[in-house]
């Protein structure tokens, strides 16, 4: 594992066992609407796994940088978000999909 930040790239690189056990779950947790528009699809048990960051306003825009390139993926978020499945709705804090 080469390191280029501060963090490891994915889970996988940190810890691949953890990380197959967690796709595994989500996997089996996961909920596929059958008629909804748009198709949401959510976690039914998991959801209390789901991580909530403070506020980095305060923060320099570097280190803020620096969080979302080590937690956040980014290419996931946009694709998402242009497909109207995250963050369609605007009285709800935004969600962003972590990196595995």
């Amino acid at each position: 594992m080469e390191r280029t930040g501060v963090l490891p790239d994915t889970l996988a690189d940190s810890n691949l066992i953890k990380a197959a056990k967690l796709r595994a779950l989500i996997r089996e947790d996961i909920i596929k609407p059958t008629s909804a528009d748009p198709l949401i699809h959510h976690l039914n048990t998991l959801h209390v796994c789901t991580v909530q960051l403070c506020s980095t306003k305060g923060y320099p825009a570097k280190f803020r940088r620096i969080l979302e390139q080590a937690l956040l993926d980014v290419t996931v978020w946009k694709a998402l978000q242009e497909a109207r499945t995250l963050n369609w709705c605007k009285e709800v804090t935004k969600q962003f999909p972590l990196k595995v």
